[in-house]
């Protein structure tokens, strides 16, 4: 069979399994169980009823020829069961209390009786699902109601055992179970809500419209989607059969700020803390036909004003740069209908946001003023998505849904640095001049499916629940880059002569040299609007085969086909005519292209094509037989998601993209000008070129690989409290990343071959620098006969990632005034590849030469590794009507080590023939240290005031570190520059970083914030 032919037949297979997709379970729960008489025999022909205040109207199962009853595809809620039957008693449990993507499962008896009577049975709902082995928490909407969490996804989600947020000031992005922080997958009512690119938490989804929320951390089934790392799933409010609604205001201000290091002399950022916030939301839902119709809608705006951890400077020019504050305006607006009639069930939402930043990049830090920041200047997006689910019969239902969501996001200069170009300093730290180039990005995702559930009795022993799905998935980016100066320059120290002085190679006499770099981006906007493209067809088949009524088997299998294509482009000249002429001199005699004049380029299909089997296996035992211990074990085989990231890292004109070239400065004026001289430095530049640049990815890439074992005991010690002990491994190969190749040898080179000698080894001993010792440490640098740089992304199997964790969880539900959960984890994420963003995209420098695994083993520690982290959470009410909530969190420190930029002398350079004079490594093993552990407790307190004919109003004050906890990072990384006399000795000059010794953070600040709330 061709090629050709196999592809079609592939494609036709999964076009045809596109009509059954994994949808049913994003927003819904299950109740079963089975009826039967006191000799256990069973009751088929019963009638069981369900209702419930979050389900449009009731519904009804006739029991089976074994007694059994399915009822799926439930709301988030709390539902009354009855069961009637001719000859019975009537049996009703109330308060079933239904979460998401949770199955409760009852065994009850009847008992004979000549008239009707109804009898109310206190039972407790199981906390404990059989049915199900994955991890993680679910928070309802009463724990988001009480809780003193931030009011964004990202906060609650930080509230799950296993996930870690990366430290920043801006939105966190979080790792779960020991993934990258771009693997989790976010979705609101089965619309996945992640950047296409970064993979980021979805920053405006508003809290206001959450009533149940989701995080799965480990062991998901084929159904619970491709992801490899957590699964976040956001069900909005649906409204009810009574009409209802609330409007609400938070605020706090710098005067119910307490910062903790007031008053420090030492010289050190400032807190970061909200200055003001005020945050205003109004709420309405209720019927539009009763028990047919219901419909809720939010509208919500957000103003926060926050400081930044700049530090009065004063740059090189002479101008002086004052603190300045980071400021977020957000307006959100939401919508939802639900419909039920003759047998369908019908839900849609549309959601919207805009948000503006006067200083909008992620982390403006103690380096960073104010004018080297950006503008996010009214980023827009929005999500719709709806879906139709109907009851073929008792035994078999069908889902449709369909989602699409898109973003656009300008970040642009801000006004009157559009002609400065952009200053770093690599001494001191420090950004300024302007915030680099404009940026303008859109970005959409659609998807569409169906999905088919089937419960199968009797069959090979047992009973089945059978999945049966498909999905289709189409992510665009479009991005636009410029700016009218794109220059960066390079400074050591307020200087703008990174080298010193050298000799110039047009007048031979010394002159400073530095290095000058150019954005490739055009002058204006529209000159360079790049297209990426992305697809995706699945496929599912999934069993959940239970034996005994105490045994269940998960058998599943998924299969993803994705790929990644570029359209054809051009861009036009770029600014700044040194940068020109530099490609006209230099680099159009090389390569044939000058990359800063106009270009055009024909498009790149098949930039990657994955084709992934996920197996996902598990058993879930009951113990003892009575529904109160529960053994489970789960297998799976999780490939990564493939993303637009891959794309845009191979693009040859990224939206960031830059060259930079050694600078003589001819006429000692630091103005980088076009009489001056300029040097290459090694790029290949035939990157430009389709026949070179289409060599960028490995044809032969292949999807990274997750392999997860769980392993975890559940016990329901009293009927409200039930605790959990899991063990999570998770080991993850085949990890995509930049390295050095040569397109001509079609060969990989960022590993030192002595048979090639294109790395020359340097050993010296660099010394100790107070409590450190000297430590020997060999570098390699590039040699002059090495190829010219041209970077591939391919499968690196130097680069690991292990995940290893102990979970102690415990849940106590509402019961008897007071509610409670926790958990302990204790892990370690060990390996050569870290987890943060900066380690997790194309330009990572984790194995770009020989010099990224000095001092890194594969049980190093990554940089979200931490090893102790413990969360509790809580409600209590108290008299005259008070309730009490708080949010505990332990974190150990970060991991981090030593490092040294290796700088040999000149002499043994040029005898060697190297290259590339400087090199950085690690001096140690990272993990041998961390910072300090970090904790926090937040406290709320809140009463509601009864108000004749309006409701009630609900009055809260949060206490935001209530134990006055606060950490600063002392930087102990004594860094900078080693300048050997000589190989092999511990002679000569160290340059210590500038920041050495040095705080380079504090967090502390006490915080009240105020709320009220009027409920109607």
């Amino acid at each position: 069979m061709t090629k050709p032919t196999m592809r079609c037949l592939i494609l036709l297979s999964c076009v045809l399994c596109l009509w059954f997709q994994a949808s049913a379970q994003v927003g819904t729960g299950s109740i079963e169980g089975k009826v039967a008489d006191k000799e256990d025999y069973a009751l088929p022909g019963a009638f069981v009823y369900v209702s419930s205040p979050a389900l449009l109207g009731n519904q009804v199962y006739i029991t089976s020829d074994m007694g059994l009853f399915h009822f799926r595809a439930l709301p988030p809620g709390r539902y009354k069961l009855s069961v009637e039957m001719p000859g019975f008693k009537t049996i009703t449990i109330k308060d079933v209390q239904i979460r998401l993507g949770q199955t409760v499962t009852f065994d009850l008896t009847l008992e004979m009786s000549p008239v009707e009577e109804e009898v109310i049975l206190p039972l407790a709902s199981p906390l404990i699902d059989f049915k199900a082995i994955k991890d993680g928490i679910r928070l309802d909407a009463n724990l988001l109601a009480h809780l003193p969490l931030p009011r964004t996804l990202a906060g609650v989600v930080q509230a799950a055992p296993g996930v870690i947020a990366e430290d920043g000031t801006g939105d966190p992005l979080l790792a779960v179970n020991g993934s990258s922080v771009r693997s989790s997958l976010y979705a609101l009512d089965g619309a996945v809500l992640n950047d296409p690119v970064s993979m980021a938490v979805p920053p405006d989804l508003n809290f206001d419209v959450m009533d149940e929320v989701e995080v799965g951390t480990s062991a998901q089934h084929a159904a619970d989607g491709d992801s490899d790392g957590g699964t976040i799933r956001v069900i909005a409010k649906a409204g009810g059969n009574s009409t209802s609604g609330s409007l609400a205001l938070f605020h706090t201000s710098d005067r119910l700020v307490k910062d903790l290091w007031a008053g420090e002399t030492d010289p050190a950022p400032s807190t970061v803390f909200d200055k003001k916030l005020w945050d205003a939301s109004f709420t309405l839902g209720g019927p539009i036909l009763t028990d047919r119709a219901w419909f809720f809608s939010n509208a919500r705006v957000l103003y926060n004003t926050r400081t930044t951890a700049f530090q009065e400077w004063l740059d090189p020019q002479g101008k002086p740069h004052g603190e300045y504050d980071w400021n977020n305006r957000e307006i959100m607006a939401f919508f939802k209908a639900s419909l039920s009639f003759m047998g369908f069930r019908f839900s849609g939402m549309f959601s919207l946001w805009d948000r503006y930043q006067p200083v909008a990049d992620q982390a403006p830090a103690w380096n960073m003023t104010r004018e080297g920041t950006r503008i996010l200047d009214n980023a827009a997006g929005y999500a719709a998505s709806g879906s139709l689910n109907y009851a073929l019969n008792q035994n078999t239902e069908i889902d449709f849904r369909l989602a699409f969501n898109q973003k656009t996001t300008p970040l642009l200069i801000r006004g009157g640095a559009e002609a400065s170009p952009q200053y770093r300093d690599a001494g001191t730290g420090h950004v300024w001049g302007s915030g680099g180039i404009n940026e303008w990005t859109s970005r959409k995702r659609f998807q569409g499916g169906v999905h088919l559930t089937r419960f199968q009795e009797r069959t090979l022993g047992g009973n089945h629940e059978l999945k049966l799905g498909g999905e289709y998935e189409e992510m665009n980016g479009d991005s636009d880059s410029w700016k009218g100066n794109n220059l960066l320059l390079t400074y050591l120290d307020g200087s703008p002569y990174l080298y010193g002085q050298a000799v110039s190679p047009k007048t031979g006499i010394a002159v400073g040299k530095g290095l000058a770099s150019f954005y490739v981006a055009p002058t204006q906007r529209g000159a360079q609007y790049i297209k990426s493209e992305y697809r995706r067809l699945s496929a599912y088949l999934q069993d959940s085969w239970t034996v005994a009524n105490r045994l269940t088997f998960f058998l599943g299998l998924r299969f993803d086909h994705s790929d990644l294509r570029m359209p054809a482009f051009s861009k036009a000249d770029s600014g700044n005519d040194v940068s020109i002429k530099i490609g006209d001199d230099l680099i159009k005699p090389i390569a044939g292209i000058n990359p800063y004049a106009a270009f055009s380029s024909s498009p790149w299909s098949g930039q990657v094509n994955w084709n992934t089997l996920s197996p996902r296996l598990g058993v879930s035992l009951d113990v003892l037989g009575n529904g109160r211990t529960a053994f489970k074990a789960g297998y799976a085989r999780l490939p990564e998601l493939l993303t637009l990231l891959y794309g845009s890292a191979a693009n040859p004109f990224p939206m960031d993209g830059i060259h930079a070239f050694e600078w003589y400065d001819e006429n000692m004026n630091g103005l980088v000008e076009t009489t001056d001289s300029f040097a290459l430095t090694p790029d290949d530049y035939r990157i430009y070129k389709p026949e070179y640049y289409r060599k960028r990815i490995n044809p032969g890439l292949k999807a990274p690989i997750t392999e997860e074992w769980t392993l975890g005991v559940e016990q329901d010690v009293l009927p409200d409290f039930s605790i959990a002990v899991r063990l999570v491994s998770r080991t993850k190969t085949n990890i995509i990343r930049n390295v050095l190749y040569d397109p001509d040898r079609n060969m990989d080179w960022y590993a030192a071959d002595p048979a090639l000698g294109w790395w020359v080894p340097f050993s010296t001993v660099v010394p100790g620098t107070g409590p450190y010792p000297e430590t020997p440490v060999t570098v390699y640098f590039r040699s002059s006969t090495a190829p010219a740089l041209f970077e591939r992304l391919t499968n690196v199997p130097e680069l690991k990632r292990k995940y290893r964790a102990v979970e102690l969880t415990f849940q106590k539900r509402m019961s008897r005034g007071w509610q409670l959960q926790g958990s302990l984890v204790l892990s370690e994420a060990t390996g050569t590849a870290g987890l943060g963003a900066a380690a997790n995209s194309g330009f990572t420098l984790a194995a770009l030469n020989p010099n990224s695994f000095v001092n890194l083993p594969d049980d190093s520690r990554l940089d979200l590794d931490r090893p102790i982290v413990a969360k509790l959470m809580g409600t209590a009410r108290l008299p005259l009507g008070f309730t009490l909530s708080f949010f505990f969190m332990h974190t150990s420190g970060a991991p981090w080590a030593r490092s040294v930029t290796v700088i040999p002398p000149a002499d043994w350079t040029e005898a060697h023939g190297v290259a590339s004079p400087f090199a950085q490594v690690y001096l140690e093993r990272p993990g041998n240290r961390h910072y300090s552990a970090m904790e926090t407790l937040d406290l709320r307190i809140e009463t509601e005031l009864p108000l004749r004919g309006l409701g009630g109003l609900c009055v809260y004050m949060d206490v935001l570190n209530l134990l006055s906890a606060k950490s600063s990072i002392l930087n102990g990384n004594d860094g900078g520059f080693w300048y050997p006399e000589a190989e092999n000795n511990a002679a000569g000059s160290r340059v210590l970083d500038p920041s050495y010794d040095r705080f380079i953070a504090r967090t502390g600040a006490r915080v009240l914030k105020f709320s009220l709330s009027l409920r109607f």
